[in-house]
């Protein structure tokens, strides 16, 4: 990922498009949650690297099936040019594979398009299969969140942390052993030279 996108991953946030009345008990009320995410460039980028980390985590002995749909969909989506339909088909596209291996789904579908969205439909974006118009990147959050945890619970990636925590307790100690020499080093000092 770039550092724009890094950056850009860093200033999430959400914020009310219009303040909610604490005393209205109405409960057809329309509440509009304007969500402050990432851009279509961002959301990509994102999905490739957690595609290409789900890739690169099967097993050789795993189903090829899923390998090639998730090779089919990383090609889907860099040719989509952050086209959030055209991810969002090819995300479907590929949940509908594994659902054919393993029988039972991987991701939701997104979340619906915002009610004051307008949305305007071409020959080459038309509704596609799935049935739904993805019209905003934060619509793919319940799509992300199992495709990250399912990066996570990967045997390769669970090895990286476990090798990241041993590095770490080794410069640990390491850094122990050099703090406690150089205390020895001016004790030593201070008994030889009082003051």
């Amino acid at each position: 990922m770039s550092r724009s996108h890094l950056e850009e991953l860093e200033e999430i946030g959400g914020r009310r498009s219009h303040e909610v009345d604490d005393d209205d008990d109405d409960l057809e009320q329309d509440i509009d949650v304007e969500m402050g995410w990432v851009g279509e460039t961002c959301l990509r980028a994102l999905l490739l690297g957690l595609l290409s980390l789900l890739l690169n985590s099967r097993p050789e002995s795993g189903e090829k099936q899923e390998k090639k749909s998730i090779q089919d969909a990383i090609q889907e989506i860099k040719a989509s040019r952050a086209n959030l339909s055209r991810i969002w088909s090819a995300l479907a596209t590929m949940r509908a594979e594994f659902r054919k291996v393993d029988n039972k789904s991987i991701f939701p579908d997104p979340l619906p398009p915002p009610r004051h969205t307008k949305i305007h439909t071409t020959r080459s974006g038309a509704l596609n299969g799935a049935g739904v118009n993805v019209t905003s990147s934060a619509q793919l959050v319940p799509v992300i969140l199992p495709l990250i945890e399912m990066v996570l619970n990967a045997q390769a990636i669970r090895d990286e942390f476990e090798e990241g925590v041993k590095e770490a307790k080794e410069r640990i100690k390491e850094e122990r052993e050099r703090t406690k020499a150089i205390r020895e080093q001016w004790e030593g000092m201070k008994k030889n030279n009082p003051v």
